[in-house]
């Protein structure tokens, strides 16, 4: 079975053992947390749950971005972001 889950500062170690295995930058594509302690794992869980629920524009360019993990048979294999535009982040 294949499904995504949203990124929770509940994420345990078995999260943190993947981001420790996926390089901090291959291709293009940022791996923050690879080589942070677990203690730092947790701290950046939180913020990044923060960060996903951000609304409008921060500093004139930061929107807010979705973490979401790729389980295979139950185990975590990946991960992709989704961040919002600036369109959808205006006033209305």
């Amino acid at each position: 079975m294949i499904e995504l889950k949203k990124l929770s500062a509940e994420d345990g170690r078995d999260i943190y053992e993947l981001l420790q295995e996926i390089p901090k930058e291959e291709n293009g594509f940022g791996n923050n947390a690879n080589g942070m302690t677990y203690e730092q794992f947790r701290e950046w869980l939180v913020k990044k749950e923060e960060e996903s629920r951000r609304e409008g524009i921060v500093d004139g360019w930061k929107v807010g971005t979705s973490t979401y993990w790729l389980y295979v048979d139950g185990i975590p294999v990946g991960f992709g972001k989704l961040r919002r535009g600036r369109r959808s982040c205006r006033s209305r």
